[in-house]
């Protein structure tokens, strides 16, 4: 089967040659008639062929192909099939040319040679992609029966079981799709189901059968059963009466001996009856076994029936959310991006979710997203955190500061001053301290007000990394000196230190208990302590190169490592084994981050991708391509389903952690970006960079609150019919709650309301006139004609001496005003 089949006018050829090639770049398999002879009946037979087993039939109009017998015969062919027709305009037809009905009923696409040609091909394969999967099942359904139609129409050839189901719901949507079932198709399924419903009836005459017999059997088992306990009472009373004549004449004895004989005999008889009807009993258990088998047969070919049917509804739920998306993204460059929000919230509403949805409609509100640069750095801003009630930022400058930021105004609150440049800062668990470190080894806290605290002094050189305990009562500090510092943060008494690396130590983190510290060095060794006692615990060898990060699971159960040596590793925190190793990435492994639930890992690194890993087992799930410099710093959405990425190429890029779809870029920082944090409300997310600014961006965590944005921010208006019917949306047919509107005095009774639709009314050949505001002498902005459908956005607002309404149509969605009529006559009417 091809993709496409191209009908044209030899004139046409060399476009045709191009159109051709640039659809075998993008993977559309065509068809084509490129030999220039003349039409026999096997060349029109290979022709006919050709179009049926086609997806999409392509027409190039030009005034040649319009006056081609050939292509006229190939077009009806096409809808005889009931092909789906796809117009594409080459060269202008003339006036006089005679246009083929089902050519001038279709949107056309335009390839002429002033249109871009690269554009036109993204339209002509957004409409190829349009409900794809129909389309190709009309292609399969039709050459199965033209097959069939050529065999005689032999059994053999029609459909059964799944196939069967498939084809039947397929037909059930063919009614409201196109292109629309052939005839041909509804007979040979048709003919299928009522083959299909013969064998059902043998079935079921076969197992109605054998559970009349099973009963049968069943009932003279019964019977015989009974016999034999009457045999054996007779038995045993002749028994009885042979024992009392033995008293009474010896002479009889002969007699009862015989009659005990024969009371033997007739037990032995009823025995054996009493056997058969076991042996029956037992035949009919087995039938009727079969009998329950068939039928649990039979529901299970149901449910298989149903999950298929259920698939192919999700693949092109799917489908036209894509194809929906896809025109949105079209229409955000175009002349109404208003209508891409538009569209893709229909996409939500009416089909499945997919990322590429979700990433048209970020894409269709990105300048809606609030952003606030927060300047005042006289140098590199160097990290970023959020206060835990998300109302304030702390940021860490080379300035040798430490700057708090209200996270709505973006205004600085205030300003902490240090000796030297700030490596990091960040606020203490339960929101009321701050503690940062800077490059001549000196720590410091302050409370939340800006207030000092205790002094902390001992690191001989820069203080590389600072952390809070869960409980906010201690701290942990990291230095190029090699040492790792456990102090309390009241008294600000040094409890340990903790020695064993013999390199600069790159990062220090809590176990989610507060009873352990991992800490990573560039001694190509990450070391686990004890918290409490400052006791070494194990020591994880295994990287080739230094590591940048050591990080906790949620749960405390494993750690995860990032090192220059490309790779991370996943230790078990007990017992210090390796295991897994995460080999991928080409450069160093910058940074990694546990997924909120423990299941899954991203890694950022320099080779300017991130990664998504299964954490139980190891495997990689996604690559993240995109950013063209290395990648700084990653973060999980709190809800673990997006992540946000920040590069020296100084873009924020937000990712489909489930699809690794990029959904949206950020742009705004004029330097690298060393550091982000995303708020713990999911709304917002925090970056700094090298330009010398931090930035907050508003964000989201899930579809469901990027839906909810786009509704408030940028749906103002309802798609208009031409618009849903030229994006294959169904026009809606229920009208809205009726709430008898207030007439303008002196008017007719107002027949329109808001959220209706409407019409201009047909009893006069002129069209309606549109105006800016409602008033007779406003500016003319369009017409409606007879006919023509509208929907109200507003009214009734009474201006001279008529009742006049806001209103939406056509297919560029023109806003207006008009008046619903004058003296004793409606010039519009409601759609009931």
């Amino acid at each position: 089967m091809a993709d496409v089949f191209i009908s044209y006018s030899r004139k046409d050829s060399d476009f045709v040659r191009q159109l051709h090639e640039a659809l075998k770049q993008h993977g559309r398999d065509t068809w084509v008639d490129w030999e220039d002879i003349p039409p026999t009946a096997e060349w029109w037979k290979e022709v006919t062929t050709g179009i049926e087993a086609a997806d999409t039939f392509v027409f190039v109009i030009s005034p040649d192909s319009l006056a081609s017998e050939i292509c006229r015969r190939e077009i009806d062919h096409a809808v005889q099939n009931q092909k789906r027709i796809v117009p594409i305009l080459r060269r202008q037809p003339e006036g006089n040319s005679s246009m083929h009905p089902s050519v001038g009923s279709h949107n056309w696409l335009f390839f002429r040679p002033s249109d871009e040609f690269d554009k036109a091909l993204l339209s002509l394969l957004n409409a190829l992609e349009t409900d794809l999967s129909h389309v190709r099942a009309h292609t399969r359904l039709l050459i199965r029966a033209r097959e069939w139609e050529s065999n005689q129409r032999e059994g053999s050839f029609l459909l059964r079981g799944g196939d069967l189901a498939n084809a039947e719901a397929w037909l059930t949507e063919a009614a409201r799709k196109r292109p629309a079932a052939a005839p041909i198709q509804v007979e040979y399924i048709t003919a299928s189901r009522a083959a299909d419903t013969r064998r059902g009836r043998l079935l079921l005459a076969g197992v109605s059968m054998a559970l009349v017999v099973a009963l049968g059997l069943a009932l003279l088992a019964f019977l015989l059963n009974n016999e034999s306990n009457r045999q054996r009472t007779i038995a045993e009373a002749n028994a009885a009466t042979a024992v009392v004549a033995h008293d009474i004449a010896y002479q009889q004895a002969a007699t009862a001996v015989a009659a005990q004989g024969e009371a033997e005999i007739q037990r032995g008889a009823a025995l054996a009856n009493a056997a058969t009807a076991v042996a029956a009993q037992d035949i009919a258990y087995q039938q009727a076994a079969t009998a329950v088998a068939a039928q649990e047969e039979a529901l299970e070919q149901r449910n298989a029936a149903q999950a298929a049917a259920t698939q192919v509804a999700d693949e092109r739920r799917q489908a036209q959310s894509i194809a929906l998306a896809g025109q949105a993204e079209v229409e955000i460059n175009g002349p109404r991006p208003d209508r891409a929000a538009l569209l893709v919230l229909r996409a939500f509403e009416r089909f499945a979710y997919t990322w590429q949805a979700e990433r048209a409609l970020a894409r269709a509100v990105v300048n809606q997203l609030a952003r606030r640069e927060l300047s005042g750095h006289s140098g590199e801003v160097t990290g970023v955190d959020w206060s835990a009630d998300n109302t304030q930022v702390l940021t860490a400058g080379n300035d040798a500061t430490v700057r708090i930021w209200d996270a709505t105004s973006g205004q600085q609150i205030r300003s902490l001053g240090m000796s030297s440049p700030v490596a990091r800062a960040l606020w203490s668990p339960d929101g009321r301290w701050i503690a940062a470190g800077d490059a001549n080894g000196d720590l410091e806290v302050w409370s939340a007000e800006g207030l000092a605290g205790a002094s902390f002094a001992g690191h001989s050189a820069a203080i590389y990394n600072v952390e809070w305990s869960p409980d906010s009562r201690r701290l942990a500090s990291v230095s190029v000196d090699g040492s790792v510092r456990l102090w309390e943060r009241e008294s600000g008494a040094l409890l340990f230190t903790l020695q064993g690396h013999s390199a600069p130590v790159n990062s220090v983190q809590w176990s989610p208990d507060g009873t352990q510290i991992v800490t990573a060095s560039e001694d190509m060794t990450a070391r686990i302590w004890d918290a409490a006692t400052g006791a070494p615990l194990a020591t994880l060898r295994g990287h080739s190169g230094q590591v940048r990060r050591a990080l906790w699971s949620p749960d405390g159960s494993r750690i995860v490592t990032a090192s220059d040596d490309t790779t991370a590793i996943i230790w078990d925190a007990l017992t210090g084994e390796v295991l897994f190793t995460l080999s991928g990435h080409t450069r160093p492994v910058i940074r990694v981050g546990w997924s909120p639930d423990g299941g899954r890992i991203a890694t950022a690194s320099a080779d300017s991708t991130a990664k998504v890993w299964d954490a139980t087992t190891g495997t990689l799930l996604r690559t993240l391509f995109g950013h063209t410099a290395a990648v700084r710093d990653l973060g999980w959405s709190p809800g673990g389903t997006r992540l946000i990425t920040v590069s020296e190429d100084r873009t924020v890029r937000i990712w489909n952690a489930e699809s690794g779809g990029e959904l949206l870029m950020l742009e705004g920082h004029r330097g690298l970006i060393w550091d982000l944090d995303w708020a713990s409300n999911g709304r917002f997310v925090a970056t700094a960079s090298a330009d010398g600014s931090a930035r907050i961006w508003q964000i989201w965590n899930n579809q469901q609150a990027l839906i909810r944005f786009a509704r408030e921010c940028c749906a103002e208006r309802p798609l208009t019919d031409e618009e849903s019917i030229q994006f294959g949306l169904p026009v809606p047919t229920s009208l809205p709650p009726y709430t008898d509107p207030e007439s303008c005095p002196g008017t007719l009774p107002s027949l329109l309301y808001v959220g209706v639709r409407g019409q201009v009314a047909d009893d006069d050949a002129r069209a309606l006139n549109v105006r800016s505001q409602p008033n007779r002498n406003a500016a003319l902005v369009g017409q409606i004609p007879p006919g023509q459908t509208f929907q109200v956005l507003a009214g009734p607002t009474c201006a001279d001496g008529i009742a006049w309404f806001q209103v939406i149509y056509g297919i560029n969605a023109v806003q207006g005003w008009i008046a619903e009529g004058l003296d004793e006559r409606y010039f519009v009417q409601p759609i009931s």
